[in-house]
Formats: C-alpha cells, sequence, structure tokens
C-alpha cells in the first residue's frame, strides 16, 4: 500500500513542501529565547538533568510532560544553544504540513461523487488541492509566531499528533466499512486505529487541547460516512457508551474535586490539623467514601493521576488563572469580535502582526463592531453549511471546533495570541 502514498508526484510535491518551508525559516535558526521561554526552558531545572527527569517530573502523567521531555533532550545535546531548538520546532512544523498533504488526499476521496464529470474533478482535486494545502499552512504569516516562538512548540507538537491521529483514524474507518476478507487488511485496520490512538496519547503529553479531537473525528463520521453510520447501528452503540462514560467521569472528577475543597475546610476545622498531610489525605478520602458510598461511583480513577485528570486539572488551573483577568461573559464576547476581526482578517490579510495585540476588552460602546463580527461569522458558517461540498463544511467547524478551547468560556491570561490559531488555521 505504500506506493499509493508515494507516487512520483507525490515525492516531487513532499520535496516541494519540505524545501519552500526551511528556505522561509532558516534565518530564525539564531532567534534569541523570548517571553515564556525563560520560565518554560533557560530557568526551568527539570530539563537540565534527563537522568531524573521523571522521577522530577511526578511520572508520566504530569502536566505536559513530553514537551518539557523533548526540550530536556534539546538541552542534553546542546545546553542552551537555541540552533537545536528551532531545528526541532521547525522539523515538527514540517512534519505536520506533510500529514496534512495526505490528509486532505483522505478527505477529498472520502467525498462521494456521484457522476463521471465529478469524479474527473476529484482527480484534478487531489492533485492540486493537497499541495496547496499543505504549502499555505507551511508558509502562511500568521503561522510565524508559533514556528519560530521556541515555547510554541506545545502548540506545534500538538498539532502533529493531531493531524497524525485523525489521518490513522480516518485510514482506519474507511476499512472498517468495507468487507475485509484478506488478513492482511485486518492487519492495517488494527494497525490505523492503534497508531491513531497512540498518537492522541501522545498529543495529551505536549498539550491539553488535543481533547477536541474526538469531535472532529465524529464529525468527519457525520459527514463522510452517514449512510455506514446509519445502516450499522451496532456502531452507534459503542460510541455512545463511551460518550456516556467520559461524560460521567468528568462529572466524577468535579464532584470529587468539590468533596475534597470542603473536606479540606472542615478538615482545617478539626482534630486532624495535628496530623501530617498525609495521613489527612487518606483520612479525606475515607469519609469521602463512607458519606457517598453512590457517589463515589462517579470517582471512577478521579483519585489517582491519569491522562483525563491531567486535562481536567489543567483546565481548572487555566480558568482559576483567567478568571481573575477576565469575567467569564466579557472574555467569550470579547473572543467572538477577535475571531472575526483579528484572526479571521490574518488569514486574509497578514498584515501588522503583533506578539502583544493591542485589542481592547469588551464593552457595551462596543455592540457595533460586535455585531459586525458575528455577521462575518454566520455569513462563513452560512456559506460553508450551505455548500455541496462536504470538505468546506467540515472545515468550517474544524475551524470552529478547535479553536474553541482557547477562544470560549474558559478565560485566560491574554486576550489575543497568534499561535493560538495555529491548528485553526487548516480549517
Amino acid at each position: 500500500m505504500v506506493y499509493k502514498y508515494f507516487r512520483k508526484a507525490d515525492l516531487q510535491n513532499l520535496i516541494l513542501i519540505i524545501f519552500i518551508s526551511n528556505l522561509l525559516y532558516f534565518h530564525t535558526y539564531q532567534s534569541s529565547f523570548h517571553l515564556d521561554d525563560f520560565s518554560t526552558v533557560v530557568d526551568r531545572p527539570l530539563i537540565k538533568n534527563l537522568d531524573t527527569f521523571f522521577d522530577n517530573a511526578s511520572g508520566i502523567f504530569s502536566n505536559r510532560v513530553f514537551l518539557l521531555y523533548s526540550f530536556a533532550l534539546n538541552y542534553r545535546m546542546g545546553g542552551l544553544g537555541v540552533i537545536g531548538y528551532h531545528f526541532i520546532n521547525i522539523i515538527i512544523h514540517i512534519i505536520s504540513s506533510i500529514f496534512l498533504y495526505f490528509l486532505v488526499k483522505e478527505l477529498i476521496k472520502s467525498q462521494f461523487f456521484d457522476s463521471c464529470q465529478l469524479r474527473k474533478t476529484r482527480c484534478q482535486l487531489n492533485k492540486t488541492v493537497p499541495l496547496l494545502a499543505s504549502l499555505l499552512f507551511s508558509i502562511h504569516p500568521l503561522q510565524t509566531e508559533s514556528v519560530t516562538y521556541i515555547s510554541s512548540r506545545s502548540t506545534l507538537a500538538v498539532a502533529l499528533f493531531f493531524l497524525g491521529s485523525l489521518f490513522f483514524f480516518i485510514k482506519g474507518s474507511s476499512l472498517f466499512f468495507k468487507p475485509l476478507k484478506e488478513i492482511k487488511y485486518k492487519i492495517y485496520l488494527i494497525g490505523y486505529f492503534s497508531f491513531g490512538v497512540l498518537f492522541f496519547l501522545l498529543g495529551t503529553g505536549f498539550k491539553e487541547t488535543i481533547i477536541v479531537l474526538p469531535l472532529i473525528f465524529f464529525l468527519y463520521m457525520l459527514l463522510f460516512h452517514y449512510e455506514n453510520l446509519r445502516l450499522r447501528k451496532k456502531v452507534f452503540i459503542p460510541i455512545c457508551l463511551l460518550i456516556l462514560l467520559l461524560f460521567i467521569h468528568g462529572i466524577g472528577y468535579f464532584i470529587h474535586l468539590k468533596e475534597i475543597e470542603q473536606l479540606s475546610i472542615s478538615y482545617q476545622k478539626s482534630d486532624f490539623q495535628k496530623k501530617s498531610i498525609e495521613e489527612a489525605a487518606i483520612q479525606l478520602k475515607k469519609i469521602k467514601k463512607e458519606q457517598h458510598p453512590i457517589l463515589n461511583l462517579f470517582y471512577f480513577l478521579n483519585d489517582r493521576p491519569n491522562i483525563l485528570t491531567n486535562i481536567y486539572n489543567r483546565i481548572v488551573h487555566v480558568y482559576n488563572a483567567g478568571k481573575d483577568s477576565f469575567p467569564t461573559k466579557i472574555y467569550l464576547l470579547s473572543e467572538l469580535k477577535i475571531i472575526g476581526f483579528y484572526y479571521i482578517k490574518l488569514l486574509f490579510l497578514p498584515f501588522n502582526q503583533s506578539v502583544f495585540p493591542d485589542f481592547p476588552v469588551f464593552k457595551a460602546e462596543h455592540w457595533k463592531t460586535f455585531a459586525l463580527s458575528l455577521f462575518i461569522i454566520f455569513s462563513i458558517a452560512f456559506y460553508s453549511l450551505s455548500s455541496n461540498l462536504k470538505l468546506i463544511t467540515f472545515s468550517f467547524f474544524w475551524y470552529v471546533i478547535t479553536i474553541m478551547p482557547s477562544s470560549s468560556f474558559i478565560p485566560l491570561n491574554d486576550l489575543v495570541s497568534e499561535h493560538r490559531t495555529y491548528l485553526s488555521n487548516i480549517g
């Protein structure tokens, strides 16, 4: 099956993508550390001892552990020399562009064409659109901050694993709905889904925004495999059960968190306060289980480190840090205006970019610009949803879903940051 993906035209296109991307960012190898680079890399003792990294990082489920480990590898090989850090960032960016090339090819193949003429159109699209999409993604000026800002490796890497995971899931799903008579295709099916899961798990170690990947894959299945899903009702049962379990797990986490907070307050006022912290923690869990035996069913795997609790912890940490800067409603309204008047504008007119964009917080007197921003967003939505090409509809929802973690109801410390659009720009 390899020859299908590395025909001569594909190989030429990949060489072109690699060459142009390297040429574009070659002058950035000497760029110095800036802003968060100091707290993330320069002044971070954790990355400076690779041998004891996982011991000091509190295990494999600590926050963004693979991101920090990549910096630790950089430090082992070249200390604080910036060339190595930029080299890895650019390599990640190029690999993401390559994954995007093949992902777009798969999406075009998934688009159903019911006439010979339209099938010829698909062949033409398959020759030009993947290359154009990949090149535009790799060289667009709006991606500059993500690639050149060393700390933005989290954004680059999560995009790579996001694209890789989705690609393997799409390849697996295309085989899943076909009758597989030969054993080799069954092996391919298992392999695709296994790599999809592996890439997803690796992505959680770089940035928590990969949590929206299941929504993107579910959207793909609805748009491109709706008939197959409708005919195979047995597919819906495992999906619904998985969603239900994840929902219960999420509820359990926040109930668990609230219970611990309340019991901690009680602990401070009781005779427990004379005991050690370890004994107090054990006692709190014991009381929690005794007082709430039914609710304890919701606490499945919430009292130990794992991928989901790591993501939940990060969301709570970010929310608690950001709510002091911006009220939730004000942040959401501001972000809706920013999407229409800054992020989307820069996609089409990438001028006057800035590391610190001066964008005002939403106020009542800004209702005209806010209304115009909503008009822009809804106009794009109307065009995308009314299009006969599922790929356009998919692209619109891609942008909306992937921008949500940073531009919705969870306030961040900064209103605007161009690197947050790196993954969304693919849409």
